[in-house]
């Protein structure tokens, strides 16, 4: 009877081991990234009341008597499937649909700590960060447009990238056509067209170019204005009786500047896009189709993309890359140990760790506007909730029976 109390009593412990485990799935039922964990049991030792025993001659072999001694919880593993994905439109939330986790810094055990959470922003000071924790992955250098090979905290406002210096313009590209068909004498077919140009010091400056027909022919002049822009090579343009180009493709400008910058401004305009074509209506139409250059910009915003590459967006209208998230991958994903606030850090069975770019060898591809649930199943909680309860009911039984038998047994002895 003592021995089916202690067996009894070691089932409530497991019991109650098992519930704890489920209490704290279900808390973290909107936990983001949280991954649930399950009980396994083993049974205890079991004692010998009689050995097993090998047939001979007319008599078989008989079996061992044991009587268990209870049981052990063997085993609380995590359930490492994804959870469902959560849309949220936030350019800066994303998740992982497979295997990775995110690398974070700064959580107080250890270089690197990993996370499934996706919910990411930025601080006064640019560091990309999740519950207060540093993002990491590979940064970006604005100035060799290349990312770096070692993992480190993402900050997206250092090397320069709060600000992006301005440019000057070195090129721009015509498209379009000039119909000559409808110009007479003394009247002269005009078509024209502004340019938007920067120059060292990232200062705008409005450029507009005419070209005007000779009547009769397919020749015509380029001309520009202000005053300060001059036109390398004359500005003929001429094309043969197929409505193709003859003279030069490109037109050479020189702006002459007087506000500091380097002077000149050259620009080269391609113009092989051009054609002398008659046109239905008779008239001309030139367009811009490129031209480089622009002002500095201020960061505005950041996006991430499925590849984990975060480009800022600037007042400007340009966009840059300001780094790369890294995602870890682990041989026993498992394997890893919780130290709360959503991270976990490698022990001793979770394997070789990697880091990757999402998207290439075992790191899936990140969803972006979205963020990944906790994979508690809940209905799956509350099955497994109402089994404990009857279990650990069940194990009181055997006490309060054993109980009653050992009261009545010292009842017989008065």
């Amino acid at each position: 009877m003592m021995m089916s109390m202690y067996s009894a009593v070691s089932g409530l412990r497991s019991q109650q081991t098992k519930l704890n485990v489920i209490g704290n799935n279900i808390a973290n039922i909107n936990t983001v990234g949280y991954k649930s964990q399950k009980v396994g049991f083993s049974d205890l030792l079991s004692q010998n009341i009689g050995s097993a025993s090998a047939g001979s001659g007319n008599r078989g072999g008989t079996n061992a008597k044991q009587i268990g001694l209870g049981t052990q919880v063997s085993s609380i593993e995590m359930v490492m499937k994804p959870g469902s994905t959560q849309y949220t439109g936030s350019d800066t939330d994303v998740a992982l649909g497979g295997e990775g986790l995110f690398v974070v810094q700064g959580g107080g055990s250890g270089k690197y700590q990993y996370t499934r959470a996706g919910n990411f922003g930025v601080d006064t000071v640019g560091n990309l960060v999740v519950n207060g924790l540093k993002v990491c992955g590979y940064d970006y250098n604005p100035t060799t447009k290349k990312y770096g090979t070692d993992v480190s905290a993402l900050n997206l406002f250092a090397n320069g990238k709060y600000t992006l210096a301005s440019t000057t313009t070195t090129k721009a590209s015509l498209q379009g056509n000039l119909d000559n068909s409808k110009s007479v004498a003394g009247n002269p077919a005009i078509v024209t067209n502004s340019l938007t140009v920067y120059d060292s010091l990232g200062a705008s400056h409005d450029v507009t170019l005419t070209f005007t027909n000779t009547p009769g022919s397919n020749n015509w002049t380029a001309t520009a204005s202000p005053a300060s822009v001059s036109i390398t090579g004359g500005g003929a343009i001429t094309f043969d009786a197929n409505g193709k180009m003859t003279s030069t493709t490109t037109l050479g400008l020189s702006m002459t500047l007087t506000n500091g910058a380097t002077t000149p401004l050259p620009v080269n305009v391609d113009m092989s896009g051009i054609y002398g074509y008659a046109s239905s209506t008779g008239t001309s139409t030139i367009k811009l189709a490129d031209i480089d250059g622009y002002a500095a910009g201020t960061l505005q915003n950041f996006a991430i993309g499925a590849d984990g590459v975060i480009t800022g967006s600037y007042s400007n209208g340009q966009k840059q890359p300001l780094g790369m998230l890294a995602v870890a991958t682990f041989g026993n994903t498992a394997g890893l140990e919780k130290i709360g606030d959503n991270l976990y850090v490698p022990s001793v069975n979770s394997g070789a760790i990697s880091y990757q770019q999402p998207g290439t060898g075992q790191a899936s591809k990140l969803t972006t506007g979205a963020l990944e649930m906790s994979n508690v199943d809940l209905a799956n909680e509350f099955s497994e909730m109402m089994i404990t309860q009857r279990a650990y009911q069940a194990n009181s039984k055997i006490i309060t029976t054993s109980d009653t038998l050992m009261e009545t047994l010292i009842n017989m002895s008065r």
